[in-house]
């Protein structure tokens, strides 16, 4: 039988629930629940985590971009005019050391062919000339678990990395560090693998 939310917040007496795999009924389920997902959407990058592309246009004379709602990682940055021209990705250093200014101290325009990203937004080496239409694939922030979702990709495909994640976020909780550090070390190995088996697959 699958793992849903419901299983997974029950009493101790549920095989699948967090109560169970910590031992005792004095945890709150929800709340290691949320952190275990955002302890793992922030190494694991697989291709379930690959939402539409979010396109639209970069403005005539705008220097930055924001960032598309739970972006977490970019994978593909390109123009949809002109033979899909592809914009490459940069450090934010590097980037802002190859900006060019005017006399006026004003960035000058062009057409972006680099970017970087910082905490909110892509950042572009000069302002656009003219307003240019893009299409940009990234890993994304899937919808939480929770009582409107009962079940995603990671109780289907990855149960044993959803269930090192709660055991390592529990066990802190519970301030057991023995028990933490053994969960932390089988989450860093489940995410090797999953990572690893998702670059193989991407890659053909």
């Amino acid at each position: 039988m699958p793992a849903t939310y419901t299983k997974l917040v029950a009493d101790r007496e549920e095989i699948f629930s967090v109560k169970n795999w910590l031992k005792t009924n004095k945890v709150p389920s929800e709340f290691l629940i949320d952190e275990a997902e955002q302890a793992i959407y922030e190494r694991l990058r697989v291709r379930e985590m690959i939402g539409t592309p979010a396109t639209g246009s970069i403005a005539q004379d705008a220097s930055s971009l924001t960032l598309p709602s739970g972006f977490r990682q970019s994978i593909k940055f390109l123009y949809t005019t002109a033979g899909s021209w592809p914009i490459s990705l940069r450090t934010l250093p590097e980037l802002k050391g190859s900006r060019i200014y005017n006399s006026s101290g004003q960035l000058t325009q062009g057409r972006p062919v680099t970017y970087a990203i910082d905490g909110t937004s892509a950042q572009f080496e000069c302002r656009a000339l003219a307003a240019y239409p893009y299409e940009w694939t990234f890993y994304g922030t899937p919808t939480s678990l929770g009582p409107t979702n009962e079940s995603n990709f990671l109780l289907t495909r990855y149960l044993g990395l959803f269930r090192a994640a709660v055991c390592m976020k529990g066990w802190e909780y519970l301030r057991e560090p023995n028990e933490q550090a053994y969960w932390a070390q089988r989450l860093a190995e489940e995410l090797y693998t999953a990572n690893k088996e998702n670059d193989q697959a991407l890659a053909g």
